[in-house]
């Protein structure tokens, strides 16, 4: 079995004391945070991308502390109703799934999304009950014209680059 921590619950150690800790209970891999809710205390991957010896320099630390990157997490909203902030969360995710290549690693986890109840929405909801039937086409919009498309968008990209799972 293989023990993995995500590395945001440790966000106020600076990396390599996070997992020289990790390493003295035996954890043997680091899901890492790379941008979203959880933010990049670790791991900043638009500065990573820009100095690839940054990307060096992290493998030779997991390799000191005989840690194995299991997945790299950005859990942000991509499909947000406020546009500005959907592209941010977005371009957050594009580039933590290219620094997840960069560094070996196949697997990204983050946040399906949460959209508005119609295109002019100004803050996220989610519809939890199907009636009064309102609801239901609410939740047409949610995940046929918003969630659906997006992550079909979204899975063929990060394939074609090298990821191999999207968790959510």
């Amino acid at each position: 079995m293989e023990l993995s921590v995500m590395s945001p619950v440790l966000n106020q150690m600076e990396l390599e004391e996070a997992l020289r800790y990790l390493h003295s209970l035996g954890v043997d891999s680091l899901e890492i945070g790379a941008g979203g809710y959880p933010g990049k205390a670790h791991l900043d991957p638009a500065e990573y991308l820009r100095n690839p010896e940054k990307i060096e320099a992290l493998k030779g630390l997991l390799e000191k502390y005989e840690m194995k990157l299991s997945a790299v997490a950005c859990h942000g909203n991509p499909v947000h109703p406020n546009k500005t902030v959907a592209q941010t969360f977005h371009q957050e995710f594009v580039d933590a799934m290219k620094v997840a290549v960069a560094l070996g690693v196949d697997t990204i986890i983050g946040f399906s999304g949460c959209p508005g109840d119609c295109e002019s929405s100004q803050y996220p909801n989610w519809v939890t009950c199907p009636w009064p039937e309102d609801y239901l086409a609410v939740l047409e919009y949610q995940w046929n014209d918003v969630l659906i498309p997006y992550w079909k968008e979204e899975a063929a990209f990060c394939a074609a680059h090298g990821i191999e799972k999207i968790c959510f």
